[in-house]
């Protein structure tokens, strides 16, 4: 992965559309190609807050941002050979999308809420590749596990932050290189691989039917 050049560091608050907006353009204007577009950003909060856009802040953050991020981009992978799209949800993601409660009006939770937005990112990766099939571009979503890190701040309140607070001690959580690694295989891994997709324990791939390539 190391090309001998200094990363180039493009700072935007992703939970705003505008700022996702503008930072797309800025790497539009610095590359023709994107090789690898990995939409890793994201957050949960323990009460509901509301975006500058009016959205729910964590789909805002977690969802929409990397859905408008990609949408913007799309042209510069498609310009690059075998370009890529990884999207990092979570093996904890919901199994039912709440239409009528998308923005946790009726009723919110840290956990829900995130959830919610996992989903939302394996749906959009789903049907990303499926509209992306015989482009020359991949697209895969991958869960790297729990990883200690100062993800959601101080994480939910109640039992499950004591819970989680416990788990954080353990090698439930690992290390955030060691978390990483499914996301580098994810991005790098060749295309003829074949894969399960499915959540799995440990950051491999997840997504849509029972094996393919990846």
């Amino acid at each position: 992965m190391a090309t001998g050049r200094p990363p180039v560091l493009l700072i935007a608050d992703l939970s705003v559309q505008a700022e996702v907006r503008r930072v797309a353009r800025e790497v539009r204007e610095r590359y023709a190609a994107v090789d690898v577009l990995i939409n890793n950003a994201g957050s949960a909060f323990n009460r509901r807050q509301l975006s500058a856009d009016g959205l729910e802040l964590t789909w805002a953050t977690n969802h929409l941002a990397p859905f408008l991020f990609t949408d913007l981009l799309l042209p510069a992978v498609l310009a690059a050979h075998a370009g890529r799209v990884v999207n990092v949800t979570s093996e904890i993601y919901s199994r039912k999308l709440d239409l009528d409660n998308l923005q946790g009006e009726r009723k919110y939770s840290f956990f829900g809420a995130y959830r919610i937005s996992k989903l939302g990112n394996v749906m959009f990766t789903r049907e990303l590749a499926e509209r992306l099939d015989g482009a020359g571009v991949t697209a895969v979503s991958v869960s790297p596990g729990a990883a200690k890190t100062n993800f959601g701040g101080d994480g939910p309140g109640g039992v499950m932050g004591v819970l989680t607070g416990v788990l954080r001690r353990t090698p439930v959580f690992r290390p955030a290189d060691e978390a990483a690694k499914g996301i580098v295989w994810a991005a790098t891994a060749p295309t003829e691989t074949r894969v399960l997709h499915r959540i799995p324990r440990r950051g491999a791939p997840c997504g849509g039917r029972d094996q393919e390539p990846l």
